[in-house]
């Protein structure tokens, strides 16, 4: 039978095996060594296979390796070893797997307990607003990025998916609005002229739509210019001459494609 000095020491050398693990593990992960400190985890899970801190562990290293199916099983036993480890970040980590794998509901789920339980990273705000609109529920996702608005680092991309909501909606008015925002302000952006040239046409305003589809036109006949060897070029200059009618131009732009 252990002495109390003995157990105690156990535990300690217990807790110090552990830390080292954990520190290991973060430190090959911060050397880009993955795969190693991969090892280090499911070693350190065969060791301790109750310790919550290690499938978190595991659970981020396994999203960072878009092993989005790991990462869930590792960040769901997080929650059933101790709901309350790290809850929002558990939340929101396992909120964003499921993104990935297109579960949209399971997203929407684990993002907002993130949201609700304290001050969640913006993007998952960003995520499960993306989320709400690929299931349909626009007034929610809307939501969620006109609050991203108020923050300069992600206005941009609350602005674009913005547009996306109000023209999946087919509100194309505020759509518009919201990609011209963008457009305005600066250099040229061809996805940005594609986006509002399909919300102009889809409301009715083709000949806004023709000018948003001409720029386009010229943006690539530049960079086939500078370069003639871009396959993809031909390849979607092609789709936007379709647009303007041009299926002879259009046509040739794809034979070109298939030749090169």
């Amino acid at each position: 039978m252990c002495s109390t000095g003995e157990a105690s020491m156990e535990r300690e050398r217990n807790d110090r095996e552990q830390r080292e693990s954990l520190d290991g593990g973060q430190q090959l992960y911060e050397q880009g060594k993955w795969q190693e400190a991969l090892r280090v985890y499911n070693h350190a899970i065969r060791l301790w296979p109750s310790d919550e801190r290690f499938y978190y562990a595991r659970g981020f290293l396994h999203f960072k390796l878009d092993e989005y199916i790991s990462a869930i099983q590792d960040l769901t036993r997080v929650i059933v070893i101790n709901p309350g480890f790290s809850r929002v970040r558990v939340h929101e980590l396992r909120g964003s797997a499921y993104f990935e794998m297109g579960e949209f509901g399971h997203a929407i789920s684990d993002l907002t307990k993130a949201i609700e339980m304290g001050p969640a990273n913006l993007e998952a705000y960003l995520i499960r607003g993306i989320s709400s609109m690929k299931t349909g529920q626009y007034k929610e996702a809307i939501a969620d990025f006109e609050m991203l608005l108020q923050h300069s680092w992600y206005e941009e991309r609350a602005l674009v998916a913005l547009g996306d909501c109000y023209t999946a909606s087919g509100e194309y008015g505020p759509a518009i609005e919201c990609y011209s925002r963008l457009v305005d302000r600066g250099p040229f952006s061809a996805w940005l002229h594609m986006r509002r040239a399909t919300a102009y046409q889809k409301s009715g305003n083709f000949r806004a739509a023709m000018g948003d589809y001409r720029r386009l036109v010229d943006f690539y006949n530049d960079l086939i210019e500078n370069d003639p060897k871009q396959v993809w070029v031909y390849s979607t200059r092609g789709l936007i001459l379709e647009k303007l009618g041009r299926h002879r131009d259009a046509r040739e732009d794809y034979r070109r494609a298939e030749g090169m």
